[in-house]
């Protein structure tokens, strides 16, 4: 699996579940929840596909008041997940994973342009790399 295919998490007990079985890692406003392929998760009522990594992202509604903060919020992070798995793919063996979960809880709000991709992308990509680093093998490096 050189680089894993992204897949958005859908279904309120797929996302039930998937808090209840994953391993987290707190890193600023960013909570991860990460879960491995090991366990009895459906996802639609099916077995996940092996080279899909689905992911999850929660912005509570009690602290960003507005839609369309919380939509910013997500679509950043979204990019950021799609620019950052597949560097980390690079570097440790992303097969055990299943499904990723993102749980931003930063400072409140009240604009859109008061949040960008630079922070999002910074906050999020150390904390994937440290939850990895400190839970999955890194890949083996062809000489």
């Amino acid at each position: 699996m050189d680089s894993p295919n992204l897949s958005p998490l859908k279904g309120f007990n797929s996302f039930k579940k998937a808090y209840e079985i994953s391993a987290h890692a707190r890193l600023g406003p960013v909570l991860l929840f990460i879960s491995s392929r090991n366990n009895d998760l459906l996802i639609k009522g099916k077995v996940p596909e092996e080279d899909t990594i689905y992911f999850g992202i929660s912005v509570p509604k009690k602290i960003f008041k507005k839609a369309v903060v919380r939509n910013r919020i997500k679509r950043l992070i979204r990019e950021s997940l799609w620019k950052n798995i597949p560097l980390l793919a690079n570097q440790f063996n992303l097969q055990s994973v299943c499904t990723i979960l993102v749980n931003y809880k930063g400072e409140k709000i009240t604009k859109t342009n008061q949040i960008h991709l630079s922070e999002i992308d910074k906050i999020l990509s150390q904390a994937l790399l440290k939850f990895c680093k400190a839970n999955l093998p890194k890949k083996m490096q062809e000489l």
